[in-house]
């Protein structure tokens, strides 16, 4: 009897040592700081249940912040080059280069040929001048500085149908070599037509003369087109569009004045013919 009463004392006191603990805190419970406390009790409430003064001009609402439009609006996307303006960059940066090489070559070989063609195109008298020394060797630097301006009115051509929207050729490239082959062409009709006129009437020297100064215009117009093609492919739109403005008033200006050069050789010509035609007809009266 004493055992089990034993078993019983010590039964009823496990007992109410386990139900005692179950009322005491876990040493392992994690607790709140007061921190967290504070920083709960000064979040911002919504703005439906914030009390706002609409008397005071100067209220201030708390507005929750919304970090993931933030982040959407300062991160910038990537502008994405494509391969159709990278190879037109290649193609002009190529185009220039070759250029201003070929250039170079020809100022080696016939600097003083550039002087007399300058000179040429602001003295009639100047040009006459260089018109019958232009056989004493120059044959092949006047039509390789010929190929220069075709080369360099074929790229002008070129970026100002580009500037307006003119893409019916695959490429750049087809494109540039399209227009360097018209305007050839539409000068080798041009001199063949003049050529055939000096042939069959007797006006071959003048005809002769009015070829030779398209050419040196035509030079001159060339070397000018260089400075004007390399700002056009490598400086903003808007430079840009002012150097092809300025490109195409400067050919008309040099068209102009060559057209009034063959007006007044014209002239001349139809003076003398007159006074030939008067002198040999008084005798014969």
């Amino acid at each position: 009897m004493r055992i089990v009463k034993y078993l019983f004392i010590v039964s009823f006191y496990f007992f109410i040592g386990t139900s005692g603990a179950q009322n005491t805190a876990n040493p392992f419970e994690l607790r709140a700081s007061g921190s967290e406390t504070v920083a709960n009790k000064h979040q911002p409430k919504p703005i439906a249940e914030q009390e706002i003064d609409h008397s005071n001009p100067f209220e201030i609402i708390h507005v929750p912040a919304n970090y993931a439009l933030r982040d959407t609006l300062l991160v910038k996307k990537p502008i994405p080059i494509t391969s159709k303006k990278v190879k037109n960059q290649n193609f002009l940066f190529v185009s220039i280069s070759l250029l201003l090489l070929f250039l170079t070559i020809l100022v080696v070989m016939n600097r003083g040929l550039l002087a007399n063609i300058y000179r040429a195109i602001f003295s009639d008298t100047y040009l006459k001048v260089v018109y019958r020394f232009q056989n004493s060797g120059h044959t092949l630097s006047y039509g390789l500085f010929y190929l220069f301006f075709f080369l360099n009115a074929g790229l002008f051509l070129t970026l100002l149908l580009k500037q307006f929207k003119f893409n019916y050729f695959a490429s750049d490239i087809t494109l540039f070599f399209v227009c360097v082959g018209g305007i050839a062409l539409t000068y080798f009709i041009k001199h063949s037509v003049l050529r055939i006129i000096g042939l069959i009437f007797p006006v071959q020297k003048e005809i002769s003369y009015y070829s030779f100064t398209i050419i040196a215009f035509n030079i001159f117009l060339g070397i000018a087109l260089l400075p004007i093609n390399s700002l056009i492919s490598f400086s903003s739109d808007q430079v840009a569009n002012l150097c092809l403005y300025l490109g195409v008033i400067f050919f008309l200006l040099l068209y102009c004045i060559r057209q009034l050069r063959g007006m007044f050789l014209a002239a001349n010509y139809l003076t003398f013919q007159k006074f030939h035609f008067l002198s040999t007809f008084a005798p014969s009266k």
